[in-house]
This record gives C-alpha cells, structure tokens and sequence, in this order.
C-alpha cells in the first residue's frame, strides 16, 4: 500500500518512478509488462491506451508468444536431441 500511493504522488506531481530492479523485478516485470505501465501511467490521459486497444493489444501478444513457444517446444520435442 505504502508504495501504491507513492506511485500516485509521484504521477500528481508527474513524475515517473524509475525501473524497479532486483533479482524478483528481473525475473517478472519484462519490457513489455513496464512498457505498458508507462503507457497506461502516462501524466499525458491522452497517451494512455483505453481498454479496448489495451486488451486487443495484450491478447494479439500473447498469442503470438504462445504461438511461438508452442513452435519452439515443438520443434525441440520433435529434434534428434531426444
């Protein structure tokens, strides 16, 4: 909570927090998870996506990576590496 409304101090008085890093943030918070964060947290209401685009936007991503990780394991299961 406490970080919640330093986040909301921070875009009042719009300011970006930076990057969180660390070995959790590494791990979790990918470019395009911060990527959107910027975008749905810009001080400019206008820059932020509305949820049509934003949803549209995630759901043709996250296909497309699970498209791409079921080629890859397929790929991998299908190789004489087995």
């Amino acid at each position: 909570m406490k970080e919640d409304i330093h986040v909301l101090v921070q875009l009042i008085h719009k300011k970006r927090s930076p990057r969180p890093s660390g070995p959790i943030a590494e791990k979790w918070l990918t470019d395009m998870a911060w990527n959107y964060s910027q975008k749905c947290t810009s001080v400019d209401p206008l820059e932020r996506p509305d949820v049509e685009t934003l949803v549209s936007e995630l759901k043709e991503k996250l296909m497309v990576s699970s498209f791409e990780y079921e080629s890859s394991l397929a790929i991998l299961l299908d190789s004489e590496y087995w």
